[in-house]
């Protein structure tokens, strides 16, 4: 996951994970737009594998200020080529935590892609003291038939070796 050059991160609970940069985050930290999040300048960006895998859906928390940003573009892009757009997004900036949940199972053009990016950019309203915190990434996807054949046969070639 790569956060762009002025976020840092906040948070409870989670898991550790690294940034393109190599940049590692402890498990319990958010993702967050420092301030200044206005036309764009934030963004992050996560790249996925999505080889053997279809009917991609992506869900995150966040929680803006309330001079945090009102809206942000998601867009996705494969194999480093143009950003497409997915939709305009309304954010709450209230500072409490709301859901985004976007199915992408109708962007066939991303399944069984080994190269699939999705970006967020912060794009209008707030100030610049403003925030913005992306927590709870989860992505979910339906492995290609052809995957879960071999994870099916794995799985009967285990129970057959231990009788």
């Amino acid at each position: 996951m790569s956060a762009g050059s002025s976020c840092d991160i906040d948070g409870q609970s989670g898991v550790a994970f690294a940034d393109v940069d190599g940049t590692i985050y402890s498990a319990g930290q958010a993702l967050a737009w420092g301030s200044g999040v206005n036309d764009g300048d934030q963004k992050w960006t996560l790249q996925l594998n999505l080889t053997g895998y279809t009917g991609i859906n992506i869900r995150w928390d966040y929680r803006s200020t309330s001079t945090g940003p009102t809206g942000a573009v998601f867009d996705y892009r494969i194999n480093s080529g143009s950003w497409t757009r997915i939709e305009e997004v309304s954010l709450h900036n209230d500072s409490s935590f709301h859901t985004y949940e976007k199915e992408l199972a109708s962007i066939t053009a991303i399944d069984n892609q080994p190269s699939v990016e999705f970006r967020l950019s912060g794009f209008s309203g707030g100030s610049s003291q403003g925030t913005h915190r992306i927590d709870n990434l989860q992505i979910a996807a339906i492995p290609e038939p052809a995957v879960l054949s071999l994870v099916i046969l794995f799985g009967i070639g285990s129970l057959v070796a231990r009788r």
